[in-house]
């Protein structure tokens, strides 16, 4: 063990000094690494998305959580697509379930003035 102390006792007193092309080398490696600026639109879009972040924190699971909002976005589509192109097997359901035999052309859903004005009270 007194052997090795010797050796180590040396090592100490006499530490190696790097060159200054070692230095260089190392501090341009270390800058390359460093990161760069941001800019101000990665600032901006950074915010956007903490404030993102924010309302789905605050909003998601006073709502039900992920689930209900993507059971909602589901029937809201599909109740826009059944609304708007209305298949022939659910129109001939429909008139079935409710009776009624008019189609939807058919139905005057803004009534003019001028029916109510012509019309004849017998006098």
């Amino acid at each position: 063990m007194a052997e090795l102390d010797s050796f180590f006792r040396a090592a100490r007193t006499s530490a190696p000094v790097p060159s200054a092309d070692l230095t260089a080398r190392i501090l341009a490696d270390a800058a390359a690494a460093q990161p760069r600026a941001r800019t101000q639109e990665a600032t901006a879009r950074r915010a956007w998305g903490k404030r993102w972040r924010g309302l789905r924190r605050l909003y998601l699971p006073a709502l039900g959580g992920p689930g209900v909002i993507a059971g909602l976005a589901g029937a809201i589509v599909a109740g826009a697509w059944i609304g708007f192109l209305q298949p022939a097997p659910l129109a001939s359901l429909a008139s079935r379930v409710t009776g009624q035999t008019a189609m939807l052309e058919q139905i005057d859903l803004i009534p003019t003035l001028d029916s109510y004005l012509t019309t004849d009270t017998g006098e």
